[in-house]
């Protein structure tokens, strides 16, 4: 984005907090305060709606695979054969 930024390093606001340890959730402190156990609620509830997202990926998979089972070229099984 380098309408905001043209720093060619890291910008000295990041290099500060990160030398001061303010390295975010990890921690309770970045570029925002995290109140006690809200950084592992958000986590809990991101890893949640990643493992939700890969199953819906994995069933429409396996769901266009059993639409098509034969290919139209050979007459033969698709990926599976």
């Amino acid at each position: 984005m380098p309408d905001l930024d043209r720093t060619a390093s890291a910008h000295p606001y990041l290099v500060e907090k990160v030398e001061s340890g303010e390295t975010g959730a990890s921690v309770g402190r970045g570029f925002r305060e995290w109140a006690p156990g809200s950084a592992e609620d958000l986590r809990a509830a991101v890893t949640e709606k990643l493992i939700e997202r890969r199953r819906r990926q994995l069933q429409e998979s396996d769901d266009s695979r059993a639409a098509t089972p034969f290919s139209s070229s050979s007459g033969q099984r698709g990926p599976d054969r």
